[in-house]
This record gives structure tokens, C-alpha cells and sequence, in this order.
């Protein structure tokens, strides 16, 4: 079937058609992975023989005692080297080593804040917790980014990735159309998302899609600069965006489509009211799926998350404003999945879309001034400066 036939085939025909790919993609990790493990038991069972039948425990007690794990491991490492189980190789590198740049599709990604959380912990001398707190975000949200065993049927990696602590480069080399690539991307960094914000991190990022190169050393290419310049200039807000670039592709893989609806994109996408497409991150996970009591759980560990930076950030609008945003996309998402507003929901209250008249904010005592929402003195007539504050009842 041509790719324009599965298009216009629907939805189904088209979610279906990039899940066998995305599956012909990894079944040669499948394969791979089901040779290592033939040559890891093979290589076990006979240094277990080997050790049983040749050796005297009373005549070599060190070797004996020696572990077989251990030599075991030396053992794979040598069949692994010698062609029995194929290494990944970067796709970003020709026979020989030598550096083979390629059209990829390239996210640039940050945790939002970061310095400030630094700055902050070291100051309430928390910078322990943070540590540790952020080792355990990064190495769960991790895991599918720089999983060993995403390789192609040729036994090349499927994608490279370069992370600093709280920045991550992805790539993904462009096959075909590209598609399928950029599907990939967004659920891989719909799930990065997904999975730090459940411990607190909100990431802000950019797409784009150009020429790099990535390796353990360097990562180079037009299209980085374009993703780091989405990130830093057009995110503004907990999202990661698409440069124009990158919204490019998408708007041609719809053309194909007989409607919108159909479309893959449509179901990871959102369009902000300042026109920037960004990934719809809480749906990622579902992948169309009906929810389960998981991912309710995450859902309101979600939204009290950010329920406690709208109330830590009140009085810091540069920061305040962009879980406000992450607030109203929270509501946005429960309202499509209609969970309950009271449980899941976040108050818009605590949003205050519009500015308000001072007597709404402030109520009086005699000589003093109070805080509605706190009940605080803020301030007090010159004549009562050295009486006691009068807790608000």
C-alpha cells in the first residue's frame, strides 16, 4: 500500500502504519538483544563445565574462588567485541569513524528555572535534597532517551542524545519523509516531560529540524542553533515548541491526510493562543489508551504541583506567570479527558485573570492594613508603629 493510500485511509490506518514502523525499527533490537542473551547463557553454561570438570577447588583455591559473574562479564565483553553481539553504532558516523552529519529532527530542552532551584536550595540549605531529588528525576526520565537497545534492523542506534545536568540534545536522523521521525520525538519528549514534572522539574524546549551532528564529544549543526533559539526566544512558557522549521513537516505530513482528525500530529499537538505549536505532553503517555488509575494519580500529583508554585511565586510575576500557564493547560487537558474539576481541576481563582480593585486585595482594621487571602499586616498607621500586630480573626 502506497503512504498516500495509508493516509487517507484514516486514523487507524495511519496511527497503525507508524506503530509497525516504529516496530520494524526496534525489532532489530529485539533480535539483537535475543542473540546477546543466547551468547550470555551459552557462555555461562560453559565456564560453569569448564570450571566443574578442569579445575581442583584444593589445587587453584584463588581461581576457584574467583567470581564466574565476573569472569562471566570479561567473557561477554569478548563476544561482544568480536562480532558475536553488534555494538550500536552512531548514526551519525560513516565506515571509519569519520563524522557524517545528517538531516535530523533536533530538540533542544531545558528545566525551567534550574538556576533559580539552585540558587534557592543552597540558600535554605536544602541543596542536599535537591541533589538528590534531581538525580532520581533525571535517571527515571532518562531511561527511554538513552535506552542501549533502540536500534535499527542494521544494528545502528536509532537516535543520539548529548545531556549537561538539566540540558538535553536530541537527534533523530531523518528516514523517508520524516513522519515517522518527528512522531518519535514528540513521544520521546512527551515522556521526558511527562516524567520530570512528576518530581517537580517543568522542561521548556524547541524543535527544529535542519543538519547535525552529535557524538560523545561535540554536537554541531544549523538545526541546534535553531531548536536552542525556539527554546530560549518562542517558549517563553513550560513547553517545548516547534521552530518553524520542524512546523513545517508537520503542516506538509497533514496535506496527506484525508482530514485533520486523522492526522497522528493531531492527537500530540496543541496550538497556543500565541500561535506556537507545542507538544501536548500529558496526552503523550496515553498514546490512545483509556486512562488508568496510574496515570489519574499523575494527573493530581500534576496539578498540586503546580497549585504549590503559583502560591510560592505570587509576588515574582517572571516566574508566577509561567505555572499559570501550566495551569490553564492542566484544565485544558482535564477538560478534554473530562475527568472531575473539583478533584483534578485547577481553581481559576488561584489564576486571577484580571487585575482586581485594591479593596478586593486589601480589608482594614483600625489604622492597620490586612491581606484578604492571608489574613497579614501589611502596613499600619504612624502612631500605632510600636504596638503589636493584631493577629486578623
Amino acid at each position: 500500500m502506497s503512504r498516500l493510500s495509508v493516509k487517507l485511509g484514516g486514523r487507524s490506518s495511519a496511527t497503525s502504519n507508524r506503530a509497525k514502523s516504529r516496530l520494524v525499527l526496534e525489532s532489530g533490537a529485539i533480535q539483537t538483544g535475543h542473540k546477546y542473551a543466547m551468547a550470555t547463557a551459552q557462555t555461562s553454561g560453559w565456564l560453569q563445565s569448564w570450571r566443574a570438570s578442569c579445575l581442583d577447588p584444593a589445587r587453584w583455591p584463588l581461581l576457584w574462588q574467583f567470581p564466574v559473574r565476573r569472569l562471566n562479564c570479561y567473557v561477554q565483553l569478548y563476544v561482544w567485541y568480536t562480532g558475536g553481539v553488534r555494538r550500536p553504532k552512531n548514526p551519525y558516523r560513516a565506515r571509519g569513524g569519520k563524522a557524517q552529519p545528517r538531516s535530523s529532527v533536533v530538540a533542544f530542552l531545558d528545566i525551567l528555572g534550574f538556576q533559580e532551584l539552585v540558587r534557592t536550595a543552597y540558600k535554605d540549605g536544602q541543596s542536599h535534597q535537591l541533589l538528590e531529588k534531581l538525580r532520581k528525576a533525571l535517571r527515571e526520565a532518562r531511561e527511554h532517551l538513552e535506552a542501549e537497545d533502540a536500534l535499527t534492523a542494521s544494528g545502528d542506534a536509532t537516535w543520539g542524545v548529548k545531556v549537561f545536568t538539566d540540558n538535553v540534545v536530541l537527534g533523530i536522523p531523518i528516514t523517508g519523509d520524516g513522519e515517522l521521525d518527528l512522531g518519535l520525538a514528540f513521544s520521546l519528549i512527551g515522556l521526558y516531560q511527562y516524567k520530570l514534572v512528576q518530581h517537580g522539574f517543568f522542561i521548556r524546549g524547541g524543535i527544529a529540524v535542519g543538519e547535525l551532528y552529535i557524538d560523545e564529544d561535540v554536537v554541531f549543526g544549523e538545526a541546534l542553533l535553531e531548536a536552542y533559539d525556539a527554546e530560549s526566544r518562542l517558549a517563553r512558557d513550560p513547553r517545548v515548541v516547534l521552530a518553524p522549521s520542524a512546523l513545517g513537516h508537520v503542516q506538509r505530513d497533514m496535506c496527506y491526510y484525508a482530514s485533520i482528525q486523522d492526522t497522528p500530529h493531531d492527537n500530540e499537538l496543541l496550538v497556543d493562543v500565541d500561535d506556537q505549536v507545542f507538544i501536548d505532553y500529558l496526552m503523550v503517555p496515553l498514546d490512545g489508551v483509556a486512562p488508568d488509575q496510574s496515570y489519574f494519580d499523575d494527573v493530581l500529583n500534576h496539578k498540586l504541583t503546580i497549585e504549590a508554585n503559583l502560591r510560592r511565586f505570587r509576588s515574582e510575576p517572571r516566574y508566577w506567570n509561567k505555572y499559570a500557564w501550566a495551569a490553564n493547560y492542566h484544565n485544558l487537558v482535564c477538560g478534554h479527558l473530562q475527568f472531575d474539576p473539583t478533584k483534578y481541576g485547577i481553581d481559576p481563582v488561584d489564576l486571577q485573570p484580571h487585575p482586581r480593585k485594591l479593596h478586593a486585595v486589601y480589608k482594614k482594621k483600625p489604622g492597620r492594613l490586612i491581606l484578604r487571602r492571608s489574613g497579614i499586616e501589611v502596613a499600619r498607621r504612624h502612631d500605632l508603629a510600636g504596638s503589636e500586630p493584631v493577629p486578623d480573626a
